[in-house]
């Protein structure tokens, strides 16, 4: 009987380690696998086509904050990338420089292209839930949401984006997902696992 029972536990402390080594070797991914480059729910998992621009995509692992440092009036800043259920989200931080306030009375502009400088085309526009415009103090920031459907790989569509604003801009390459790359033969597949339209995007200034 006892040396059963100690049959029985070496075989359950084997098991709980396997489990903890699959579990440690796929901890720690910032987007999931399915978001990049396979159908979720598919059987086989197909993988989805890749775009002509491809090169290495850096991928940010901590935030750039806005600087005053060499600005006059109105620096910019980038949180990470974050992943959520097919969707990308970004914030933009806004930093107000100067001695005075700045209202942001017109909306941003964003331009979006690939690593080699080939223009990425994305529709933006301006979420149903935006506050409206805000004013920001000296030495206050106010933040700005982008978000859009991942297009499921690293490499397509756009890794840089150009965000301006009242007379400031600011820029970053990432792993975006975002966009369709326009050298494409079937604009058909253009579609993420989702199959939502990654071509859009949209901004927002958060409510209070």
């Amino acid at each position: 009987m006892g040396r059963w029972r100690g049959m029985r536990a070496a075989v359950g402390c084997a098991a709980a380690f396997a489990l903890l080594a699959a579990c440690t070797s796929t901890a720690g991914s910032r987007i999931p696998e399915a978001d990049v480059g396979e159908t979720a729910g598919a059987s086989g998992a197909s993988e989805l086509p890749s775009g002509p621009y491809e090169g290495e995509v850096p991928i940010r692992e901590a935030a750039t904050p806005a600087s005053c440092d060499g600005t006059a009036e109105l620096a910019i800043g980038f949180s990470i990338v974050d992943a959520a259920a097919g969707s990308r989200y970004l914030g933009v931080e806004m930093l107000n420089c100067s001695d005075a306030q700045v209202t942001l009375r017109e909306p941003p502009t964003f331009a979006t292209s690939t690593l080699d400088g080939i223009d990425i085309d994305v529709e933006w526009e301006e979420s149903p839930g935006s506050a409206s415009a805000p004013t920001i103090e000296p030495g206050s920031s106010a933040t700005l949401e982008l978000s859009w459907q991942s297009n499921g790989r690293c490499e397509r569509g756009a890794q840089v984006l150009e965000v301006s604003i009242a007379g400031a801009s600011g820029r970053i390459e990432d792993c975006l997902q975002l966009g369709n790359d326009p050298g494409w033969d079937d604009p058909t597949t253009a579609s993420d696992a989702y199959g939502t339209d990654p071509a859009t995007a949209s901004w927002s200034y958060p409510t209070k």
